[in-house]
This record gives structure tokens, sequence and C-alpha cells, in this order.
């Protein structure tokens, strides 16, 4: 199965993985390491809701644009 998933991550250009805290990030780690590409902890459970939906949502706008956390997307 992560056979697929990192070919699938390949050929879509896919370069961030989004995991939570609440899981562990080892195999999540692994296809990042293997696409060339980095995790993204996202935390739905975070305290400050909205201020944690804004974080999210600007992790997920960079991934479209391959950018760093940091950059603007």
């Amino acid at each position: 199965a992560r056979d697929v998933l990192v070919a699938f991550a390949r050929e879509n250009g896919i370069k961030i993985i989004f995991a939570d805290p609440q899981h562990s990030t080892r195999e999540s780690s692994v296809v990042a390491g293997e696409i060339d590409g980095m995790v993204v902890v996202l935390d739905p459970l975070s305290p400050g809701t909205l201020q944690n939906l804004e974080d999210a949502a600007s992790h997920i706008a960079r991934s479209y644009h391959n950018t760093s956390p940091g950059e603007p997307p």
C-alpha cells in the first residue's frame, strides 16, 4: 500500500504529507522521505479553534504552491 501511495505522490508532485499529533508520524515521515517531501502536523484538537483553522488553511494553501512553512503561499 505504501508503494502505491508513494507512486501517486510522485506522479502528482505531492511534497507535503499532512499528519496529526494524535497518531504516530513515523509512517508519514517514511513516505515524505521517499518523495523528497516533508510532514506538516495539523492538530484538529488544539485550543484556539479560529487560529488553528487559519494555520491549517495556510499549510494547505502552501501545499498547492510547494512553499515551506513560514513563506507566503
